[in-house]
């Protein structure tokens, strides 16, 4: 962590920024390995196609594990409206290498024109890519789910073990420094 902070090349701005992150990790109200967990699930949820209820699934994951809800709400925040496009298209290619589908290039072109016609207000043209989203969703919803369940097991698993680490050493480290100060 010595490199994230007091590093010549990172802006001054942007290690108190890590440094008041990670004090405040380190300053949640659980374990060193509830919050890690918490991370892991969040990060999990996060990446599985379950818009609109992640923070559900989330904060039921964590209760059920006894992880750190918190931890896990806010890491579900990694899919958002600018990440979303690549996580999701990154898992359903995934997930297209267990469950054939079409190809990622034909789900975007059809998304595309459902968009355009959407904000042409061409509610006929809307009405037929409508129909054909729902035609290919169960193409394209289950190879979405398998990738998002294969990447988000990898990403939470990895995110535990950083997670993890970190925050055992700046509680190691923030003790020495807190104990430096009195």
């Amino acid at each position: 962590m010595n490199f994230l902070i007091n590093n010549k090349y990172i802006p001054k701005r942007l290690q108190e920024k890590i440094y008041t992150y990670l004090r405040g990790l380190v300053k949640l109200h659980s374990s060193s390995r509830a919050i890690s967990l918490g991370v892991a699930i969040g990060i999990f949820v996060a990446v599985t196609p379950t818009i609109g209820l992640q923070i559900f699934i989330a904060a039921f994951l964590s209760s059920i594990c006894n992880a750190n809800r918190p931890a896990a709400i806010i890491f579900v925040w990694t899919t958002n409206p600018i990440t979303f496009p690549f996580v999701y298209g990154f898992t359903y290619w995934v997930g297209n290498l267990f469950w054939s589908g079409p190809p990622l290039f034909k789900v975007k072109e059809i998304l595309m024109k459902t968009d355009h016609a959407l904000d042409k207000g061409e509610v006929w043209h809307f009405y037929d890519r409508l129909k054909t989203i729902l035609a290919l969703w169960r193409n394209i919803f289950i190879p979405l789910t398998i990738g998002g369940i294969i990447v988000g097991a990898v990403a939470g698993g990895i995110a535990y073990l950083i997670t993890l680490r970190v925050i055992l050493y700046c509680k190691k480290h923030f003790r020495h420094t807190h104990h430096e100060d009195t």
